[in-house]
């Protein structure tokens, strides 16, 4: 069996942060250690896996599926069922309602192109996916229902009804022994693209449940972490072979710092960073109640990457809708006063758009933040598909009401691909008018 998994993005020349393909690369790390025989190329260029899928069209094709790529994996779905119907198509990722199947059965309306989406984690679902078409004559209709694991789901065209077993429910892989995608060499093409960005995984999932995110409910709340081990070996590994042009490093975790082996990673950076030189850049999501121990790692990858000390919002009754609590505020100057004195370059977070939030309070916020000494870095609030912020009954109890915009980075004028990618905002709740969003617009345009 001939697959073809890709993570697809627009590339510019001027662009060299795009991350390397890390969550594909682990789907074909899982599957090749189950299934040696199965023949696997990754891509992330899209029109390299035009030209690929023009000449040797695969069994199966596999897309990464969020956001900021949704309409070029249609775009990729339409190409490759144009060459070869036959061709299993498939998609994955957290940007998908499992919980609504009228919102599923639209999706898949939409997307006539597409065959099966698997939600949740993907390296179990997307490797037994795999065997049941194998034992099954590469046909989706062959698989027997009560074997379909409860993340994939398809749309049956005849009976116009979509099908999925809740009741085979998948469990969370263990992570201690999951093959690495960089130390089986899978992911070398990439590290050697100067125009890729490293990003390494150290642990999976949240434990918290914020509204307008939906990172715990793609990988379920308890956080299951990779072998201490294979990171540091990840580290040297990717430090001495990435080529990025800017030195860049991502680290995917929800919450870096909140487990007491975090300090301990953070020094195997540094280390790389002074004996080589690389990283020169680290993006990192700190865990969100910042404590002692974070301001430890942040001290130690001070000249490399910031401090986020998350607040989204200031006011009390935001973050009850939103189901977030921040640390108290008198915490959080003594903790903002210790990084002031270690020379740590501290920033918060703060949304508008939540619901239970008006014009003037949150822009109390933004005042009563900017005044404490850090950088504060503003955004609207993005509706996920997938989190709670994006089912039907959450925006019908707080009046929340969206519109679209383009995001500029993500289009494409190559006349073998022409397509682009839009984003979906809060532009008005029962609290904030829509000309309080523009209020607002303004005021982050000024501020």
């Amino acid at each position: 069996m001939l697959i073809y998994l890709a993570d697809l993005c627009y590339f510019h020349d001027w662009d060299n942060i795009q991350p390397l393909p890390l969550n594909v690369g682990y789907i074909a790390a899982y599957l090749k250690n189950k299934h040696p025989e199965v023949s696997i190329e990754i891509f992330k260029d899209p029109i390299k896996l035009m030209d690929r899928i023009s000449n040797k069209p695969p069994d199966i094709l596999a897309l990464s599926h969020y956001e900021w790529n949704s309409n070029l994996d249609l775009a990729i779905l339409k190409h490759m069922k144009q060459k070869n119907v036959n061709t299993i198509t498939v998609m994955g990722g957290p940007n998908f309602n499992a919980v609504d199947l009228d919102w599923i059965h639209n999706f898949f309306q939409e997307r006539s192109n597409l065959d099966a989406y698997i939600y949740g984690e993907g390296e179990w679902s997307f490797t037994r996916f795999v065997e049941l078409l194998q034992g099954n004559n590469k046909k989706i209709s062959n698989i027997p229902f009560e074997e379909l694991p409860s993340s994939v789901f398809y749309l049956d065209k005849k009976l116009n009804k979509i099908i999925n077993n809740p009741r085979n429910f998948v469990e969370r892989l263990n992570l201690t022994d999951h093959p690495s995608p960089y130390l089986t060499g899978i992911l070398d093409p990439f590290l050697a693209d100067p125009l890729l960005s490293p990003i390494i995984e150290t642990n999976r999932g949240c434990p918290y449940a914020c509204t307008f995110c939906n990172w715990g409910m793609a990988t379920q709340a308890k956080i299951n972490q990779f072998s201490l081990e294979t990171v540091k070996e990840e580290v040297k590994y990717i430090c001495e072979n990435s080529r990025n042009l800017t030195g860049f490093l991502y680290v995917a975790d929800g919450n870096f710092g909140i487990l007491r082996r975090d300090l301990e990673i953070a020094k195997v950076i540094r280390h790389y960073t002074d004996n080589i030189n690389f990283p020169r850049h680290v993006f990192i999501y700190f865990a969100k109640n910042t404590n002692d121990a974070i301001i430890e790692i942040a001290d130690t990858l001070k000249t490399v990457a910031g401090l986020s000390m998350s607040k989204q919002t200031t006011n009390q009754e935001v973050l009850v809708n939103i189901k977030r609590e921040n640390i108290p505020i008198e915490q959080y100057d003594i903790l903002r006063e210790k990084c002031h004195e270690k020379g740590i370059e501290a920033f918060t977070e703060l949304i508008y758009g939540l619901p239970g939030e008006n014009y003037r309070s949150f822009v109390d916020g933004v005042k009563k933040s900017a005044r404490n000494n850090v950088m504060v870095t503003i955004y609207p609030n993005m509706v996920l598909h997938g989190s709670e912020g994006g089912e039907k009954q959450f925006k019908e109890k707080y009046g929340i009401k969206t519109g679209y915009r383009v995001i500029p980075r993500y289009i494409s004028s190559n006349n073998e691909l022409l397509t682009l990618e839009y984003e979906e905002l809060v532009v008005e709740t029962n609290d904030l008018p829509r000309e309080d969003f523009f209020r607002i617009r303004f005021f982050q345009f000024l501020f």
